[in-house]
């Protein structure tokens, strides 16, 4: 049963970036280097997160993005090496101090 559902990127290469954008892919690693543009490395491999470039470009965001995080995030997680256990103790005090925040801000 075919269907007409198209599957949006998650991420973009920086040349995907810049081509959705417009613009050499010069200014797109010119954005990375400034902080404007959020990126994330998949081992050698520079992605620019959909989202930005779909805010960039005044586009809205699908319904699903929040799913679509989820699923990057949980990609990047497979991939990553394990947690030293010093490691796993500053994460979950970096995540303790933000639920604390979070709790006075309440």
């Amino acid at each position: 049963m075919p269907t007409d559902s198209v599957i949006e990127p998650l991420a973009y290469s920086r040349r995907e970036a810049a081509s959705a954008l417009n613009v050499p892919v010069s200014q797109v690693d010119a954005a990375i280097a400034r902080g404007e543009l959020p990126h994330f490395r998949i081992g050698k491999h520079v992605r620019v997160p959909a989202h930005a470039v779909d805010r960039l470009v005044g586009r809205t965001p699908s319904a699903g993005l929040a799913d679509d995080l989820f699923a990057l995030v949980r990609v990047l997680a497979e991939q990553a090496p394990p947690l030293s256990e010093g490691q796993r103790l500053r994460i979950l005090s970096i995540l303790g101090e933000a639920g604390a925040q979070q709790k006075d801000a309440a």
